[in-house]
C-alpha cells in the first residue's frame, strides 16, 4: 500500500507540472486550498485515470463522474444527516485529507479464484461547522468504478436520520430493477407464459428479503419515489457503458434501498428504519457504482468484496470451509420423514454430491413416524448424519432464524450442530433489513465460525459481499429464484425468462447466489426448456449449491453426466457476445481444466446464435453440447460432439423460446 501526499498529488494530477508557470499556478492552487474548507473542485482519478471523481465546492458537497470523458453521474449530492440535519449542508472545515493508493491482490472464490484490489482513496477529515458534528468522507476511484462511505466519530448517543448520498445519471438510460412495491406489473405481466400471478412482485416481506420481480425500462419513466430493490444495472444513452449499483460491507448499519429522488435520480431510503441511536465510532455501508464499457466487465467486477475487510487468519484457509452441491427435497417433496432423507442421500451419493439439505421442520416430520414416535430429534438426525457419512454425504439442516436470536440458545443449538456431525445450517426468515436485524446476523455468524458450521441465509437482507470476510457463508438468497416457479403451492408463480437472464447481470454479480437451479419436472417448467433451467448452474454463481429438482430426474437424464461434473467453484469467468441483459445471457466458465458454457434465452421467440470460441485460446477441445431440442419438446435435449476445436472456431447455438444451451469443453487427447 502506497501513501501519497494528497496537496502535491492534487496539484500535480491538474496541472500536470512541467514548467515555472505552471509550478507557480500549482503553488497558488495550494495557498487557495489550504484556506477555506474546499476552495475549489477537488478531483480524484483512478490509478489508469480513466475514471475521474469531481467534489464540487457549492453550499452543500456534491460529486460527479466521468469516464474517458463522458458524463456517468453528474452534480450528484453527499452527506449524512443527523438530528434531522444535513451535516455536509453547513459550513464544513477540513481538518485533514490525503490520498492513499490501495493494489492488492486476495484469494476469492465463486466466478473466479483471484480478485485485485486496486484503487486511490481519497479522505476528507471533516467538522460541519454549526453542528459540530465529525464525520469522514471517503471516496475511493477504481478502474471500474467508485466507492463512497462515511465514518462518523461521536462520544454521545446521536440519531441517525439516513443519508443524502444520490446519483443523477443521463436522460435516456436503460435500467433493470427489482419491482419492490408491484407498481410497474403492466410492464413485464406479458414476459412470461400466463400462468395466473406470475407476475406479482410480492410486495411486503418478499420486497425486504429482494425477491420481487426484476424487470427492465427506461429510468426516466419511473414515477418519483418509487422505490426499487437492487442491484441495479443501467445502460447510459449514447456512450452504451454499463453501471453497476450495489451496496457493500453492510455491518453495524441499517439496510437501504434505491428511491427515485428526482428525474433519473436515485437516492437512499431505509424503509424498515427510522431514525436509528448510534454512539462512538461507526461507518456506513460503501455505495458502490460498477461502471464497464461491457458486461464482462460488470459481471467480473471484485468491488463488492474489496471494499470487506479481509477474514481471519483462522477463516482464511479453514480447512473445513468445502464449498459443494447439494440435494434438497424441499422443491419437489418437503420435508418427509427419515427414509425420504435417507434416499436423497443416497441419490447425493451416486450423483457424485457433497450434501444433502434438510429443510424445515425437520424436527417433526423425524419424530412423526414409527419407529421414531417420541424419539429425541437430535439423536434420530444423529442417524440420519450417521447413514449419510457412510455415504460420503454431508449434512445441512433448516432453522427459522427466531429460534437463534438468544445467545444462549443459539450456543445450545451451535453445539448439538457439532455433536451430531452437521455441516451447516440453512437459517430462514429473517424478514428486515433493520439495524436490529443486521447485527443478529453478525453474531450468529461469528458464532457459527467458533463452531466450524456453515451458513446458508435464506429469506434473508441482501448480500454485501461479506463472503469475503466470513467464507464460511456458502450462500444466501436475497433473490427471486426457483421457488418461485414451482406449482407445489397451486397456480401463480412463475418467474420469467427475462428475469431469470437479468438477475445474471444484477443479483448474481454479488456471487452466493441461492437461487436453487435446475427445475426438470414437466409439472414446473411452465414454459421453460431443461435446457434453459440446466444453463442456470452454469450462469449463476453460489459456493453452495442445491439443486432444486428431484435427484430421480437427473440420474434419468442424458445429461446426467454433465451434471455431476459442473463445479460450484471457477478460476476465470467470460461474458460472451450476443448478451444483453433481459434477452440473453451467455456465459463461460473455466474451473482449471475444463471450460463450461451456459445460455439462457430470455425472450419468447427461437433464437439462432453464432458463438466465438475465442476463450478456448489456442489449446485443442472436445465439446460436449446439449441444446434445445428443434422439434421443440422442453423435455428433450440435442445433444452433439465435436472434436479439435480452438479459439478460432465459432460454434451456431439454436435455442427455443425461454430455451438454453450448455457445453463443456475438455482438453483433447493427444
Amino acid at each position: 500500500m502506497q501513501t501519497k501526499n494528497f496537496i502535491y498529488a492534487f496539484i500535480a494530477d491538474l496541472f500536470y507540472i512541467k514548467s515555472p508557470i505552471n509550478l507557480i499556478l500549482g503553488c497558488f492552487t495550494l495557498i487557495l486550498f489550504s484556506c477555506s474548507c474546499i476552495s475549489r473542485n477537488t478531483i480524484l482519478k483512478s490509478p489508469s485515470g480513466n475514471i475521474v471523481i469531481e467534489i464540487q465546492d457549492t453550499d452543500s458537497l456534491n460529486y460527479s463522474v466521468s469516464m474517458e470523458g463522458k458524463s456517468i453521474v453528474s452534480n450528484s449530492s453527499l452527506g449524512i444527516c443527523f438530528e434531522n440535519k444535513n451535516v455536509a449542508t453547513n459550513q464544513c472545515v477540513i481538518k485533514s485529507h490525503h490520498v492513499t493508493e490501495i493494489n492488492e491482490t486476495y484469494t476469492t472464490r465463486g466466478k473466479k479464484s483471484s480478485a485485485l484490489n486496486h484503487c486511490n482513496e481519497l479522505t476528507l477529515d471533516l467538522l460541519a461547522e454549526k453542528t459540530g458534528h465529525e464525520y469522514i468522507l471517503f471516496i475511493r476511484a477504481y478502474n471500474d468504478g467508485i466507492a463512497i462511505r462515511y465514518e462518523v466519530e461521536e462520544e454521545k448517543l446521536c440519531k441517525v436520520n439516513g443519508e443524502f448520498t444520490q446519483w443523477r445519471f443521463p436522460d435516456g438510460a436503460i435500467a433493470w430493477l427489482q419491482d419492490s412495491e408491484g407498481k410497474y406489473m403492466e410492464r413485464y405481466k406479458n414476459d412470461g407464459f400466463g400462468t395466473s400471478g406470475h407476475h406479482q412482485a410480492a410486495p411486503g416481506y418478499h420486497q425486504r428479503v429482494y425477491q420481487a420481480m426484476y424487470f427492465e425500462t427506461l429510468l426516466n419513466s419511473l414515477e418519483f419515489n418509487s422505490l426499487v430493490g437492487g442491484p441495479i444495472l443501467l445502460k447510459l444513452p449514447d456512450s452504451g457503458i454499463y453501471v453497476w449499483m450495489a451496496e457493500g460491507a453492510l455491518l453495524n448499519y441499517p439496510g437501504s434501498r434505491y428511491l427515485l429522488t428526482a428525474a433519473n435520480t436515485f437516492g437512499l431510503t431505509f424503509p424498515e428504519e427510522g431514525p436509528w441511536a448510534m454512539q462512538g465510532s461507526f461507518k456506513t455501508p460503501w455505495r458502490l457504482l460498477v461502471i464497464s464499457k461491457d458486461l464482462n466487465g460488470i459481471v467480473n467486477t471484485d468491488m463488492h468484496t474489496s471494499v470487506c475487510p479481509q477474514p481471519s487468519p483462522k477463516l482464511e484457509n479453514a480447512e473445513w470451509i468445502v464449498p459443494g452441491r447439494a440435494t434438497w427435497s424441499w422443491y419437489s417433496g418437503q420435508t418427509g420423514d427419515v427414509e425420504l432423507q435417507k434416499q436423497y442421500i443416497d441419490w447425493a451419493a451416486e450423483l457424485g454430491f457433497e450434501y444433502n439439505l434438510i429443510d424445515a421442520n425437520w424436527e417433526k416430520s423425524f419424530t412423526s413416524k414409527y419407529p421414531y414416535i417420541g424419539h429425541d430429534h437430535w439423536e434420530v438426525l444423529k442417524e440420519v448424519t450417521d447413514y449419510a457419512m457412510e455415504q460420503g454425504v454431508k449434512i445441512w439442516v433448516w432453522q427459522h432464524s427466531k429460534n437463534l436470536k438468544d445467545p444462549t440458545e443459539r450456543e445450545n443449538y451451535l453445539h448439538n450442530l457439532n455433536r451430531v456431525n452437521v455441516a451447516g445450517v440453512k437459517v430462514d426468515f429473517f424478514d428486515t433489513e433493520s439495524k436490529e436485524t443486521i447485527d443478529y446476523m453478525k453474531a450468529l455468524t461469528e458464532d457459527a465460525a467458533r463452531h466450524k458450521i456453515m451458513l446458508d441465509f435464506h429469506g434473508a437482507p441482501k448480500a454485501t459481499g461479506l463472503s469475503r470476510t466470513y467464507p464460511h457463508e456458502l450462500t444466501r438468497e436475497a433473490n427471486r429464484g426457483s421457488e418461485w416457479h414451482t406449482r407445489i403451492w397451486g397456480k401463480g408463480r412463475e418467474l420469467t425468462p427475462k428475469h431469470n437472464v437479468i438477475t445474471v447481470f444484477t443479483r448474481d454479480v454479488l456471487g452466493n447466489n441461492d437461487y436453487t437451479p435446475v427445475v426438470f419436472d414437466s409439472v414446473h417448467l411452465q414454459g421453460f426448456t431443461r435446457t434453459h433451467q440446466l444453463a442456470q448452474a452454469v450462469c449463476y454463481t453460489s459456493p453452495l449449491t442445491c439443486w432444486a429438482d428431484k435427484p430421480s430426474f437427473y440420474l434419468e437424464s442424458e445429461a446426467k453426466d454433465i451434471i455431476m461434473t459442473i463445479p460450484v467453484l471457477w478460476e476465470k469467468t467470460v461474458v460472451l457476445e450476443p448478451s444483453d441483459p433481459g434477452k440473453l445471457a451467455a456465459i463461460a466458465r473455466f474451473d482449471g481444466e475444463n471450460w463450461f458454457v451456459g445460455i439462457m434465452n430470455g425472450e419468447k421467440n427461437k433464437k439462432e446464435l453464432t458463438l466465438d470460441l475465442g476463450f478456448l485460446g489456442n489449446q485443442l477441445y472436445d465439446a460436449n453440447l446439449l441444446g434445445d431440442n428443434k422439434q421443440g419438446d422442453p423435455l428433450l435435449f440435442d445433444r452433439s460432439f465435436l472434436h479439435n476445436l480452438t479459439g478460432d472456431d465459432k460454434l451456431t447455438v439454436h435455442l427455443n423460446p425461454a430455451g438454453g444451451f450448455v457445453a463443456k469443453f475438455l482438453l483433447a487427447n493427444d
